[in-house]
């Protein structure tokens, strides 16, 4: 039901060599990381808008179209994204995480992560930690 994908292949076509052009960088610079989420449906969305929410009964009809009884406000949750216009839902971002031997390594040093980061910027993706110091694992396609 909440659809998501790591597949890059399902990203916007112009975003994905963008990508692909990165992850190859990271490897070159002995960076091992994962995409967690790539490409993400309306109802992935709503679902993790949820998180952190008190939304009240019905909220996601307004973007479903219907009341999905699968999603629901968790507002002890912490927050996992903060618009319900990402541009995950576009194939236009990508969430990552560094490895550390074939674990996630969520709490890797910040240079780890502007290590990344660099890498990225030189591909042309953004990294919303550095243009807000939000969401540390979100790339994206810059935006105007």
């Amino acid at each position: 039901m909440f659809e998501s994908s790591c597949d890059i292949n399902f990203l916007d076509p112009v975003f994905r060599p963008k990508v692909r052009r990165f992850l190859q960088l990271c490897k070159e610079a002995k960076i091992d990381l994962c995409v967690v989420e790539a490409k993400r449906s309306l109802s992935r969305q709503c679902y993790l808008y949820g998180k952190g929410r008190w939304l009240g009964k019905g909220w996601e009809k307004k973007y479903l179209g219907y009341d999905d009884p699968n999603i629901s406000c968790e507002p002890k949750a912490a927050q996992v994204t903060w618009t319900m216009a990402s541009a995950h839902l576009s194939g236009n971002a990508i969430d990552i995480v560094p490895l550390k031997g074939e674990k996630a390594w969520w709490t890797a040093p910040m240079d780890v992560w502007n290590a990344i980061y660099d890498i990225a910027e030189n591909c042309g993706i953004q990294s919303l930690w550095r243009k807000s110091t939000i969401d540390k694992p979100h790339l994206q396609l810059p935006t105007l």
